[in-house]
Parts: structure tokens; C-alpha cells; sequence
């Protein structure tokens, strides 16, 4: 999806950005924190 991303025409406003989920769940850190990420990936 980075290369995806890399090859979309870059508009004046670029608010479209990718996230990677596996990886911000991986992390070690509290469950509300991981529930607040989550939030903002939908």
C-alpha cells in the first residue's frame, strides 16, 4: 500500500494516508492506547 500511496498524484492537500494495523497492534503499550489508535485508523 506504500508504493500504492508513493504513485498516487500528489494534490495540494494530501490527507489520504496509509496505516499499518498488524503493526500498531504488535506494539507494547496499554489497551486504551491501542483501542485510541485504532479509532483513527476508521
Amino acid at each position: 500500500m506504500r508504493k500504492f500511496n508513493d504513485m498516487i498524484p500528489k494534490p495540494e492537500f494530501n490527507n489520504f494516508q496509509f496505516m499499518n494495523f498488524t503493526e500498531i497492534m504488535k506494539r507494547d503499550s496499554s489497551e486504551l492506547a491501542k483501542e485510541t489508535a485504532l479509532h483513527f485508523l476508521l
